[in-house]
């Protein structure tokens, strides 16, 4: 999701009606239209089911059926936003040791430093409304343990470009193996300790199992990025990424079923694999079409839309039940997505506006390198001059 960034551009390979170039870019903006998409639709993933936490939290109630639908997508959304991560890995070696630590440092750790010790004001502010427990030495901690909620992937994505980094050398696949061997002997640890009598284990080893298990999602990214430069890629009609999603949903129903959880789940690693499949290929076949251009467009501001909206989207939520009164789940839940996202996009798009001013960005210092002007979707302008 480090939207900072995009893929070079590669020629097109062949042309026809069931071969789609997924390294081709809009030569306009050199964004490679597919990967923007898709991240917009995990983005979006991920939105909905915060707001979907939030609404309790605000002392509203949901129908059963929202978390349950929610829940079919877990096994999924991380692991795809970090597999879309380390697809980004790539392009960024080639810059060299300065450039690749000085970028992450400036795109990742930077807002993370920044927005974490916003949102730990944010919750010492609340905690008389929440019954929170937090304390001002949250200011310190974040630099070894993440705040509540949802700046752990920043952190996290920070961690994962310096190991492959450090493993730069090494090949991709021998240090897939090495990942997935460490996140199941984590797992391994992390369970057996966690059914033990009387014990209890703490968050932060909980942390260690998401590091450990999401990991390999990020080199799997990198090795796929790798081998779209090498390979034809020639994808079956758009029935089939659809029947695949269908196929996924049954499945991920059925291990939740069984498990109860989709979280970082050992057992949910193959079913992970093939519903980011799935998606690639649908968001392949669907990003050649218009309609694709507002996906894309949330897509490309992923990481400032992700800092962001948390705060909105709770405060949202916050405020349309405790001060309106409004109890309807579902206006709730809708109205902190659509407030979240539009605020969260207000301030990139302003920020790169006054790149020539030199003004300081959204996330905190610095504008966005290599980011052209933001384009509202066609979809969503009325052309001028329309007959009639």
């Amino acid at each position: 999701m480090h939207g900072g960034e995009s893929i070079a551009l590669s020629p097109a390979r062949r042309s026809g009606l069931s071969t789609v170039d997924l390294l081709s870019a809009d030569q306009a903006d050199r964004r490679i239209r597919w990967m923007d998409a898709l991240r917009g639709m995990a983005l979006l993933l991920v939105i909905i089911d915060h707001a979907l936490q939030f609404v309790p939290w605000a002392g509203g109630s949901l129908p059963a059926i929202y978390n349950e639908a929610t829940a079919l997508f877990m096994p999924l959304r991380m692991p795809l936003m970090v597999f879309l991560s380390g697809m980004l890995l790539g392009p960024s070696l080639k810059k060299g040791a300065g450039p690749y630590f000085e970028g992450k440092a400036r795109r990742l750790l930077w807002p993370y430093l920044v927005w974490s010790w916003a949102y730990v004001t944010m919750w010492i502010m609340v905690a008389p409304i929440t019954g929170g427990a937090h304390s001002w030495m949250e200011y310190v901690t974040i630099f070894t343990t993440p705040p509540p909620g949802h700046m752990w992937f920043l952190y996290f994505l920070f961690l994962y470009y310096g190991i492959c980094f450090a493993t730069r050398r090494f090949n991709p696949l021998v240090v897939l193996v090495v990942a997935w061997a460490v996140a199941t002997l984590e797992w391994v640890g992390h369970s057996s300790y966690l059914h033990m009598p009387l014990i209890s284990y703490p968050t932060t080893s909980f942390e260690l199992q998401k590091f450990c298990f999401l990991l390999p999602f990020f080199v799997s990214g990198h090795i796929f990025r790798r081998w779209l430069d090498r390979a034809r890629v020639e994808l079956p009609g758009a029935w089939f990424p659809v029947l695949g999603v269908v196929v996924y949903l049954f499945l991920s129903a059925a291990l939740l079923h069984q498990s109860g959880d989709g979280r970082y789940r050992l057992a949910h690693v193959p079913i992970a694999y093939f519903g980011i499949a799935m998606m690639i290929m649908l968001a392949a076949w669907f990003g050649r079409s218009r309609w694709s251009e507002p996906m894309a467009y949330l897509g490309r501001f992923s990481l400032e839309v992700y800092v962001a909206h948390w705060g909105f989207t709770l405060a949202t939520a916050m405020f349309l039940k405790r001060i309106l009164g409004i109890d309807s789940g579902t206006v709730l839940v809708a109205s902190s997505v659509i407030v979240g996202i539009a605020c969260s996009l207000s301030s990139p798009r302003r920020a790169v506006e006054r790149r020539s001013a030199g003004s300081s960005s959204f996330l905190g210092g610095g504008n966005f390198p290599g980011r052209a002007r933001p384009r509202l979707p066609s979809v969503m302008i009325k052309k001028k001059n329309m007959p009639g």
